[in-house]
């Protein structure tokens, strides 16, 4: 006995098939739509993201937050607590850093990344004392897991941070307050 045999004998089988044919004859295909899938993951998650610095805006003595910008009206999505990696060229020398987005997501104008000075720091004092409204950066595409969920985390909420470490948590605290959140 065939595979084919056997396969007509599973319960639902002709169902199924029949379900196939009238699909086939009245479903609209989707080869005209090739692409569109890659377009709108590339428009939400680019590999690279080109950002303008808005704004600089100091902190404290020791910390500015950047106020990064599209020069092409778009910023893909993030989620509170991500972050991402900022590629800069520091005395002739290509690097990156991660820096988490301490701004909220329910803006969807710019990003704020809050940089703290580290004594010695190669790319902190870099940003701190080099980088000009209207400069070009270039960074990837929001990434990370530190993000809260209410469905999943509940509603009482204790943040403890040091330093820098609070960037994620100013991000989170800003989006319950935009969303009224308890």
């Amino acid at each position: 006995m065939a595979f084919k045999d056997v396969v007509q004998d599973i319960e639902g089988y002709r169902e199924i098939q029949q379900e196939i044919a009238v699909l086939r004859k009245y479903g609209q295909g989707i080869s005209g739509r090739r692409g569109e899938v890659r377009r709108v993951i590339d428009l939400l998650h680019p590999a690279r993201v080109e950002l303008e610095v808005a704004a600089v805006l100091p902190e404290t003595p020791s910390t500015q937050t950047l106020r990064l910008v599209s020069p092409h009206g778009h910023l893909p999505p993030f989620q509170a607590g991500q972050y991402i990696n900022l590629f800069l060229s520091v005395g002739g020398v290509r690097t990156s850093r991660p820096y988490s987005i301490s701004s909220s997501p329910c803006q969807t104008g710019h990003w704020d990344v809050t940089v703290r000075r580290l004594p010695g720091g190669f790319v902190s004092d870099h940003l701190l004392d080099e980088v000009r409204v209207g400069d070009l950066l270039e960074s990837t595409s929001p990434a990370g897991t530190f993000t809260y969920n209410p469905l999943f985390h509940g509603n009482d909420l204790v943040f403890l941070a040091g330093g820098s470490g609070i960037t994620p948590f100013m991000s989170m605290i800003r989006e319950a307050a935009d969303r009224g959140l308890k």
